[in-house]
């Protein structure tokens, strides 16, 4: 019989991932039009999609609020799909 049961410390990680995203989320939500330092914590929970933000938004020119604060929320749902396939793999690497 296999154990087919997913690695627990990849479950908290997301869980803890998931939290760090919505309430970076709801921060940059809050205040958007106030300061523009309310998406700091948006830009450090989505960090390897920041520079690929900065490379877009200098190459169109773009200076919307809205289109980074979405980018950079996809940005953190590309990371839970990575950090689900590295606890896949993790768990299919154990079973050798």
């Amino acid at each position: 019989m296999t154990d087919r049961r997913f690695p627990l410390a990849i479950i908290i990680l997301l869980g803890l991932y998931l939290a760090a995203g919505g309430f970076a989320l709801a921060v940059a939500l809050w205040d958007p039009a106030g300061d523009s330092l309310s998406a700091i914590y948006l830009v450090l929970v989505a960090v390897p999609w920041t520079f690929v933000l900065g490379w877009i938004t200098d190459s169109l020119e773009l200076e919307s609020y809205w289109f980074n604060v979405s980018f950079l929320a996809t940005g953190i749902l590309v990371n839970v799909f990575l950090l689900f396939g590295l606890g896949r793999l993790i768990q299919r690497m154990g079973k050798r």
